[in-house]
């Protein structure tokens, strides 16, 4: 199975901080961060959809990139 791009990888292709990220998810830096160091706790569901709302990539691509 191909894996997708990585969570870095969609928010560097869409031009966002870590920052960026955090204020779009109402969410910490530390959590981003670890998300996409593919930290224990993934995101709830609703910050899957606002983490591909803020990186115009479906929730799907984000479920994808979260996993280890």
């Amino acid at each position: 199975a191909t894996a997708g791009p990585s969570l870095r990888w969609l928010r560097f292709a869409a031009g966002l901080s870590v920052e960026d990220v955090a204020e779009a998810t109402h969410t910490s830096v530390s959590s981003v961060k670890r998300w996409e160091a593919h930290g224990l706790r993934a995101p709830a569901p609703s910050a899957v959809h606002a983490l591909a709302h803020a990186l115009g990539a479906s929730p799907q691509q984000v479920q994808v990139a979260l996993r280890p």
